[in-house]
């Protein structure tokens, strides 16, 4: 188990992820969609 700060936070999204990108791609990615997303806050 990892202990946690209680400013940190971990964002969760579903669906078909190419796991050969690496951490900066999919950092990359996570941040195109959730920029793409309207109801994302």
């Amino acid at each position: 188990m990892m202990a946690l700060s209680h400013d940190v936070r971990i964002w969760l999204c579903a669906g078909h992820t190419d796991m050969r990108k690496g951490f900066d791609g999919l950092a990359a990615m996570a941040q195109r969609h959730r920029q793409s997303r309207v109801l994302c806050t």
